[in-house]
């Protein structure tokens, strides 16, 4: 994934409707992703150019774009 390698895409995933019991199938609720990016239309494009939007998994019209500024973090 040439976006994640570069940086652009510095993490993404599921989020979920409640912590899945073991054993339990997860419910997914939407997904999360983080960008390093100079403005929206940075992202716009990259999520553009996914398999997910080529494909039509996501809805676009729930596409949420919002700036971010990490206050506190843990490295993994």
């Amino acid at each position: 994934m040439p976006a994640f390698d570069s940086g652009f895409w510095t993490f993404g995933g599921a989020f979920l409707e409640e912590i899945p019991k073991p054993g339990e199938v997860p419910k997914m609720k939407g997904s999360i992703m983080l960008a390093l990016a100079g403005s929206k239309e940075e992202v716009v494009k990259a999520l553009q150019e996914d398999i997910y939007f080529k494909s039509n998994v996501w809805d676009w019209d729930k596409v949420q774009i919002y700036p971010f500024r990490t206050a506190i973090r843990k490295a993994l």
